[in-house]
């Protein structure tokens, strides 16, 4: 189902508008403007990658385990360089 889908519909009273487009052309000028919010959507989820991945790095350098800081670990070094595939991957 479309569970997580963040529409609603308000009611105003008393409240005054502005007609956007055309009349009769409603649905069409909705779906433009999705467009648009997709986009906003798709700018936003990478640059949230893009700096989880830039703080996953700067993590590894400054936590140490077996006597190392993580980005020497080569285990870590392949989660970090996968993360950074996908995250330009997405830019």
């Amino acid at each position: 189902g479309d569970k997580s889908n963040a529409s609603s519909e308000v009611e105003y009273r008393n409240a005054w508008g502005v007609m956007i487009g055309e009349p009769g052309r409603g649905v069409r000028t909705i779906v433009e403007m999705v467009v648009h919010t997709r986009l906003d959507c798709v700018i936003g989820s990478s640059a949230l990658m893009r700096l989880s991945a830039q703080l996953a790095f700067h993590h590894a350098t400054e936590r140490w385990a077996f006597g190392r800081p993580l980005i020497q670990q080569r285990l870590m070094r392949h989660v970090l360089a996968d993360l950074a595939l996908e995250t330009e991957a997405a830019m």
